[in-house]
């Protein structure tokens, strides 16, 4: 009998070290400015280096030079993106557009990082310079978080360089700065899975001239919302997360983040 109880604590302890092997922490946390918008992968059939440069993202000069910034023998995309109302739609058309000298596309561009709508006519970071190795993914464009209103974090599935494996999200948090009511949406491979409206409290601001008269005003809460969601998703190895949390007013400094458990 108690060989057999001995056996049994084995196998449940065997079990158990298997369940926890096969789930790996993670996290996902972005600061204001950092943010990717648009993300690319340098597939030139030349094996070149590809390097990005974000004037603005109402510019009429944004590059994508294909085997080195000043380099012999090196040919330069000149990417406008002035004209009308700019979309993320419409900034990836132009960077799928980036050629090298062959006239060969250059550019994979993953924007599960954003959503299709988003305007980029003043939204993203100016100055923003990416260089990619043959192969490698990087963040071609940023939001400017007191622009765009917003601050966002992302975890790309397998197909567009993230993890292989399974995810299951376990906690959104941030420390989101600004002023207004924040919304928080959780967004898999750009459709909307989850929201929740934080409305911002309102205080009357009470403010006597000297004369026995007081003017009474309101004014929206101007410290930073915190967020702290227990959650619990299953998502699919080849999935694409966004998190992001939403200032309606006014945003400043903070960021945004989610931890997840990687499923083997």
């Amino acid at each position: 009998m108690k060989k057999l109880a001995l056996t049994l604590v084995a196998v449940m302890l065997i079990a158990l070290t298997g369940a926890m092997a096969g789930d790996v922490g993670g996290r996902s946390f972005y600061t204001e400015d950092t943010s990717p918008a648009i993300r690319v992968k340098n597939i030139d059939p030349g094996g070149r280096e590809v390097n990005i440069v974000v004037g603005a993202g109402d510019a009429e000069t944004n590059l994508v030079v294909v085997g080195g910034r000043g380099a012999a023998g090196s040919y330069t995309n000149t990417l406008n993106w002035s004209a009308g109302t700019f979309t993320i739609a419409d900034t990836v058309t132009s960077l799928v557009s980036a050629v090298n000298s062959d006239g060969r596309h250059v550019l994979q561009v993953d924007y599960d990082c954003a959503l299709a709508a988003d305007s980029t006519d003043d939204e993203l970071l100016d100055g923003t310079v990416e260089t990619l190795r043959p192969g490698e993914w990087g963040e071609a464009c940023l939001w400017d978080t007191s622009v765009a209103l917003f601050y966002s974090a992302y975890s790309p599935g397998g197909f567009a360089g993230g993890t292989q494996a399974r995810r299951r999200l376990r906690h959104l948090y941030g420390n989101v700065g600004g002023t207004g009511s924040t919304t928080v949406n959780v967004y898999i491979d750009g459709t909307e899975v989850f929201e929740r409206v934080y409305v911002s409290p309102l205080y009357i601001l009470d403010t006597n001239d000297g004369t026995n008269t007081s003017t009474v005003t309101r004014a929206d809460d101007v410290g930073p919302a915190q967020v702290d969601i227990l959650y619990d998703l299953q998502v699919g190895a080849s999935d694409n997360v966004l998190v992001r949390f939403s200032r309606a007013t006014t945003g400043t400094t903070g960021g945004a983040g989610f931890l997840f458990d990687i499923q083997q």
